[in-house]
């Protein structure tokens, strides 16, 4: 927190060429420093005074008293205290003490007194305690409110409306991250395109093989989703602070395009598909609990099996793909008919 001095006790230190303190008024502490330095701060608003350090040290904070013990060529401690500091004055002196001198600034505001402040906090209390206890006591509010009329109606389903309007729901990919988000939260990239060298990275990218005799290939430039055109606020922000995002494609994330075999797989496909497999996974019914404790562990999973034909065999899957449920009743058909394991 800063300290401030009152006119009163200054006006025996102000130094009678510069700017005269005003009787009622307060000042801030600025700077302790010599004739060279009294040249940087103008007459006609700072206040200059030649306060022994004593007694300047009774004005200013400790962080402000170090910086005056350094001009003296006084070393203190980091967490010496201000009564600390003052005990190696009592034998000080030096040429810093004759022509050093200390500037302050007229406070703009006010302090207030401790009856004040009480008062203040008093009044905030009050305000905060009417809010609480219910709009009949708020004089501004009127309670019980009045019926619904069209014009309201009308101004609430517009606002509906306004919110559920297409553009600010409408979503779009990022060409940087490859992620999904609000349009609202986008623009295009072009306005970074002369910035985009940082994504180009080496052995991240694959050109499709056709058939096992084509050669492995990568794409030249930055590491982009060139089916997307936009980018989000954040990548536009590391992009522009001259960093890689951390959810760029760059960064090990690409995987190319998906085919569209792929693209409309449920769960369970995904599961039997996915090049890694975790122990387990959590799925809630309706009639039993839900609640698991494990540790996640990854297996690679046999994908070759399920490459050529969904679903498996039976057999062979149990190998890829096991569903445990949990709680203490049995599932029932109506749950495994509405249950998202199911392989089309």
């Amino acid at each position: 927190m800063k300290k401030f001095s009152t006119a009163e006790f200054l006006s025996d230190f102000v130094d009678p060429d510069g700017l005269q303190v005003e009787h009622g008024e307060c000042y801030h502490y600025v700077d302790h420093t010599d004739d060279i330095g009294l040249s940087a701060y103008s007459k006609d608003t700072y206040v200059f005074a030649h306060i022994p350090l004593q007694t300047l040290l009774t004005q200013i904070t400790v962080s402000q008293a170090r910086v005056v013990m350094k001009k003296h060529n006084i070393s203190c401690g980091v967490t010496e205290s201000l009564n600390a500091i003052k005990s190696r004055l009592e034998l000080h002196s030096c040429l810093c003490c004759m022509r050093n001198k200390s500037v302050f600034i007229k406070r703009l505001t006010k302090p207030k007194l401790p009856t004040e402040r009480w008062q203040k906090h008093a009044q905030n209390s009050k305000i905060k305690s009417n809010a609480t206890s219910g709009p009949e006591l708020d004089p501004f509010v009127e309670f019980p409110p009045l019926p619904l009329n069209k014009n309201l109606s009308r101004h609430i389903i517009k606002q509906a409306c306004s919110r559920m309007n297409a553009q600010n729901i409408a979503e779009t990919g990022c060409a940087v991250c490859g992620e999904l988000k609000p349009l609202s939260g986008m623009s295009r990239l072009k306005a970074v395109k002369r910035q985009l060298d940082i994504l180009a990275a080496s052995g991240v990218s694959r050109i499709q093989c056709r058939n096992s005799s084509s050669p492995l290939r990568e794409y030249k430039g930055p590491i982009l989703d060139y089916n997307c055109s936009m980018i989000c606020n954040p990548c536009r922000a590391s992009i522009r602070n001259g960093k890689i995002p951390k959810l760029a494609l760059a960064n090990g994330l690409w995987i190319g395009d998906v085919p569209p075999q792929l693209k409309c797989l449920n769960f369970v496909e995904r599961l039997l598909v996915a090049r890694i497999r975790h122990t387990c996974a959590y799925v809630k019914v309706a009639s039993g609990m839900r609640k698991m404790t494990a540790n996640v562990i990854a297996f690679q999973s046999p994908t070759p099996k399920v490459y050529n034909i969904l679903p498996p065999p039976r057999d062979d899957l149990d190998d890829v793909l096991a569903i445990l449920y949990t709680g203490p009743c049995k599932p029932t058909c109506d749950d495994l008919s509405r249950l998202p394991f199911f392989v089309r």
